[in-house]
């Protein structure tokens, strides 16, 4: 289940620092969680659920690779050491699954259910799917150094800065590599996670911005990430009584990855 992570580089971006054997130590990034000053932004939530699980999966079945990840976000996560905890709740010769916690002082305030497998021959089975018609940024494009992203307007092509778009047109990004813990290169899997829930940023991002906070987001994997960096397109919203939601494609050099999913509620409902 392992891959080649030295494709995805090692960058001076870093957003955790590993302190003890299930103990992490945020990083200040300048990368905040929007709704409160010292709150964990939710892609460091669910890219250290990610790391967490994809390590303990590599001890039971190496052979076996992520399928699906589901995360639970059901309390606010704070800045501050993070403990984990790995609970195996199957493992079995097809299918093996993961259930892994968050916790702060005591409690747990994050979890995740991944699911890991075989990956075979595709049937020949004539399946329709839909082109997404997008690649990634041109390598001598400039990006903002201090996240190393790329944004997308539907029609615009890529950018440096997403501030100038206006509402109602379709969003997506491309992350560059960087380490998400300190000094262990980024697996493909964990960057998935980490992006998986910017599927909030995509596909909320509005004419005042983003106004709805997800609950949990979901990542449905076809095959392993290959080369540098990914892509996440936003590509269906459905709002209405502040109740949205949201899913996005995930996508890397070689083309179409994963499928992300959100359900969020407008901030306003939450003061």
């Amino acid at each position: 289940m392992s891959i080649d992570t030295s494709n995805f580089g090692r960058a001076s971006l870093t957003y955790f620092r590993r302190i003890g054997e299930a103990q992490f130590e945020p990083l200040d990034t300048g990368f905040t969680g929007g709704w409160a000053p010292d709150q964990m932004p939710g892609p460091m939530i669910t890219g250290l659920l990610c790391h967490a699980g994809v390590e303990a999966a590599r001890d039971l079945n190496p052979a076996q690779q992520l399928i699906r990840a589901s995360f639970d976000l059901f309390t606010r996560v704070r800045m501050e050491v993070t403990g984990v905890r790995t609970e195996v709740v199957r493992q079995g010769r097809m299918i093996s699954l993961i259930d892994v916690y968050l916790t702060q002082h005591g409690r747990d305030v994050a979890r995740a259910h991944l699911f890991f497998g075989y990956a075979g021959q595709s049937p020949d089975n004539g399946l329709w799917t839909l082109d997404a018609g997008i690649t990634p940024p041109p390598a001598d494009l400039l990006h903002d150094d201090r996240k190393r992203l790329h944004f997308y307007r539907g029609g615009g092509g890529w950018h440096t800065t997403f501030m100038d778009f206006p509402g109602g047109v379709q969003r997506g990004l491309w992350q560059r590599p960087f380490d998400f813990v300190e000094g262990e290169p980024t697996q493909g899997f964990v960057l998935a996670g980490f992006l998986t829930d910017l599927t909030n940023f995509v596909a909320n991002f509005g004419d005042k911005g983003v106004q709805h906070i997800n609950i949990d987001a979901t990542v449905n994997f076809i095959r392993e990430p290959q080369g540098e960096g990914m892509g996440i397109l936003a590509q269906h919203t459905l709002e209405t009584a502040g109740i949205s939601a949201g899913n996005a494609l995930l996508f890397d050099a070689h083309g179409p990855l994963a499928l992300t999913s959100v359900s969020s509620i407008a901030h306003s409902r939450q003061q």
